[in-house]
């Protein structure tokens, strides 16, 4: 179902994906659209594999003066690219 111009499990990804600078939810959602279903499940699951790491990443760059968080690839890059491929359960731990 559609909710507004997002459907639901995109409004999911969108919510559970990192935030990058100048990132475009209309970008992001053009590059879903173009999914087939499958992937449409596997990229959510990536997605939330990707944000463990991010957020992991991030306080752990906190608490040393010399390190620096990882950069976050736009949700659109994240999809077109297909790097959810790279991101499974075991990189949630």
């Amino acid at each position: 179902p559609i909710r507004g111009k997002y459907s639901d499990q995109f409004e999911l990804l969108w919510g559970e994906y990192p935030k990058a600078a100048n990132q475009s939810k209309a970008d992001a959602w053009k590059a879903y659209r173009r999914l087939k279903a499958p992937d449409r499940q596997a990229a959510l699951d990536g997605a939330m594999a990707y944000a463990a790491y991010i957020e992991r990443e991030t306080a752990a760059a906190k608490l040393n003066p010399y390190a620096r968080p990882p950069p976050v690839a736009h949700l659109s890059t994240f999809l077109n690219g297909r790097r959810w491929e790279t991101w499974n359960e075991d990189d949630r731990n």
